[in-house]
């Protein structure tokens, strides 16, 4: 419910603050007055695009600011999704605008989107204007009309979610008849590298033991041409150079007693006869450590030109083979699961489709039913708005499916007698609407989602009478939602809980509105320039 609202800057207002009324407010004032600003600020509040001409002239910036007492769990649970707590049910909306088109949103001093101050603003305050007469020539709103009435909400919900899901599963079978194309394409693709994987068998570091081994294999003809050529030179001549030197050692050392020169030349002979036994049989043993085998070269070289491949191919290390060999894994298994898959996704969207077609039928049924009663409702509201023969139908015809069943909703009106029953959504009579829209109001107004609902002129298209039986309806309708509306009827004024009056003011060459609210004597002047009369001691002249 709004509680009051503090308009700066806008229009004609320079700061304006009014409250309202739990029940029926009215809002009166002459033409030009202001009483459209107040309207603006509102819609400006509730998350409407900025007009920055709407900002006074002279001014850099607006603001607008309203306060609302809640009692809505749904607006409670928008606010919690963003982190805002409401304390003692108050909730403050507050918004500024400037004339570069920028502007500032908060909501209980918290900073928001516009979209979602629009979001919450939706579920506070529903406005009626001439512009709901092209709302109401929309079939589906018409639609959605007869959904509230009924409450069919929840059905409408249940069935465009399972309609989502029927979505979803189509794309999954799109999605399904390309991996079975990419099957045919790929399926023994990745089986062979799969296979080309597994067979294979390589560690970190590797393929340098296998180059370093074939690197001695492709040298081993020239290493082992050149120990044979080391091992003639210990044996040149058939002398062994072992037994030359033994012999040197032997006559070296009988001529040790002699001086001690021969001891030492002896010692080195030794020496040289243990070095050159030890390099002899270095050399002899190295001819069995080398081999040259051609076909054995061969599979070394292979088997390090494959490991390089495989790199190539897969990676430089182990675990890129690992990753490699398991997304072919999942591929292959996800190709050889096509056919059951089908199954499942074919068994699933028959299921999905027969539950649609329950759930559009009884939609179906209950929106005819519900048709019958809106309409009556309708009729008994019209003729108590001086449309005393005014019919309503209301068909329900199928239509292609939608999110919101598979009916089509149209809204027929017979104003009068012997004229043909016309769709409302050609229907061109503004007062037969506005109480059309005033009947919709009413009928809806115990399952009306907003706690507030503001009428601009709605009234603006009648005459005196129905508007007198509008007045009435208005307050009828203000025992269950908030009521504020905008009339220029003093018929409708008459019957205000709280009246407020928009009047223009001059002070140093300037031009603005005040909102004054009005005590009794107050109201009774303003019903009385209205009436168009004067006032003379209190008396209509």
């Amino acid at each position: 419910m709004l509680k009051d609202l503090h308009i700066k800057n806008l229009v004609l207002m320079d700061s304006c603050k009014m409250e309202f009324d739990p029940r029926l407010t009215i809002l009166t004032g002459e033409t030009g007055s202001g009483k459209t600003a107040i309207l603006q600020g509102l819609k400006l509040l509730l998350g409407q695009k900025l007009d920055v001409s709407s900002i006074r002239k002279g001014e850099k910036k607006g603001s607008i600011q309203g306060g609302f007492d809640i009692h809505s769990p749904r607006v409670e649970e928008l606010l919690t999704s963003v982190g805002i707590d409401l304390e003692d049910s108050r909730l403050i909306l507050y918004r500024e605008v400037s004339v570069e088109g920028k502007s500032k949103n908060f909501i209980n001093e918290r900073s928001v989107s516009l979209s979602f101050m629009n979001k919450v603003g939706s579920l506070l305050v529903g406005i009626v204007d001439q512009g709901s007469h092209e709302e109401l020539r929309s079939e589906p709103k018409q639609r959605r009309v007869l959904d509230l009435f009924g409450s069919l909400e929840k059905e409408v919900d249940a069935f465009g979610e399972l309609l989502e899901k029927s979505k979803e599963l189509a794309l999954e079978q799109d999605k399904l008849l390309e991996t079975e194309r990419q099957k045919e394409r790929e399926l023994d693709f990745c089986k062979d590298r799969l296979a080309e994987l597994s067979a294979a068998e390589f560690k970190e570091g590797e393929e340098e033991l296998l180059f370093r081994e074939y690197s001695l294999f492709s040298d081993s003809k020239l290493i082992l041409e050149k120990v044979q050529q080391l091992l003639s030179f210990l044996t040149e001549d058939n002398r062994s150079i072992l037994s030359t030197t033994g012999k040197a050692k032997s006559l070296c050392k009988s001529l040790s007693s002699y001086h001690t020169l021969f001891k030492e030349g002896t010692d080195l002979l030794e020496q040289a006869f243990i070095s050159t036994e030890e390099a002899s049989r270095l050399l002899t043993q190295s001819l069995t450590v080398f081999e040259c085998d051609p076909r054995k070269l061969e599979l070394l070289e292979q088997k390090v030109h494959k490991i390089h491949l495989m790199k190539k191919k897969y990676g430089s290390s182990a675990e890129d083979w690992k990753r490699h060999k398991m997304e072919l894994e999942q591929k292959i298994a996800l190709f050889e699961s096509i056919e059951e898959r089908r199954a499942k996704l074919q068994a699933e969207t028959a299921k999905t489709e027969e539950k649609l077609s329950f759930l559009a039928k009884d939609l179906s049924e209950k929106r005819t039913c519900v048709a019958k009663d809106l309409s009556t409702r309708l009729e008994t509201e019209l003729r108590s708005l001086n449309m005393p023969s005014a019919e309503i139908l209301i068909s329900v015809e199928r239509e292609s499916r939608s999110p919101s069943g598979e009916d089509a909703v149209s809204f027929k009106l017979r104003a009068n007698p012997g004229e043909a029953l016309t769709g409302v959504k050609e229907h061109s009579s503004g007062g037969e609407l506005s109480r059309l829209l005033l009947a919709l109001k009413l009928s809806l107004a115990k399952k009306n989602g907003t706690p507030t609902l503001i009428f601009d002129e709605i009234d603006a298209n009648v005459g005196g009478e129905t508007a007198k039986m509008v007045g009435k309806k208005l307050r009828l309708l203000s025992d269950h939602v908030q009521v504020v509306c905008i009339t220029h009827f003093p018929q409708v004024a008459s019957f205000a809980s709280s009246h407020l009056l928009v009047r223009k003011k001059e002070e140093t060459g300037r031009t603005f509105s005040v909102v004054e609210s009005l005590d009794e004597k107050g109201k009774a002047k303003e019903l009385l320039r209205m009436l168009g009369g004067k006032a003379l001691d209190g008396k209509l002249k």
